[in-house]
């Protein structure tokens, strides 16, 4: 019974909550509106500068294609070749969707892993999914305090 004890007392927990981000108001504002800064600084501080650069690129590419997708459709019009290279495109960024999504998990079982944080990757996955900026946030706060350990 003793063991329980001290394995759960020495469980860490996130240092702020999912709705913490707003105990750094610069942090907040970065995740929200230009969330590259914080992925990336965040890949870096956990030794994961690829996985960072990945995030960006993934993340600049989504912004680039549904540009791209709306001036297609603006110039070409909803006629059968619009809507194919519309489907197409849509296509596109569910798959960098996808990928952003995967590595996003990854790096937040990194940075749990860093910190010895319970949880599982399907609770990382729902937290990434609904509520990202506030993940974001969370885990750049999280490592800009303290050290963390190179796993």
């Amino acid at each position: 019974m003793a063991a329980q004890e001290q394995q759960q007392e020495s469980v860490a927990e996130f240092q702020h909550g999912i709705f913490g981000c707003f105990d750094d108001l610069t942090t907040c504002l970065l995740s929200t509106f230009i969330p590259c800064i914080p992925l990336y600084k965040t890949s870096v501080k956990v030794n994961q500068e690829t996985w960072g650069k990945v995030l960006v690129i993934i993340f600049i590419a989504i912004i680039v294609i549904q540009s791209i997708q709306s001036s297609v459709i603006a110039a070409i019009g909803s006629n059968s070749t619009g809507s194919i290279i519309s489907g197409i495109m849509s296509l596109i960024i569910l798959a960098c969707l996808v990928i952003f999504l995967y590595y996003r998990v990854l790096l937040r079982v990194k940075v749990r892993g860093s910190k010895g944080i319970a949880g599982t990757a399907f609770q990382d996955c729902c937290l990434v999914f609904w509520c990202d900026c506030c993940t974001i946030a969370q885990e750049s706060m999280e490592v800009s305090e303290g050290d963390i350990t190179r796993v």
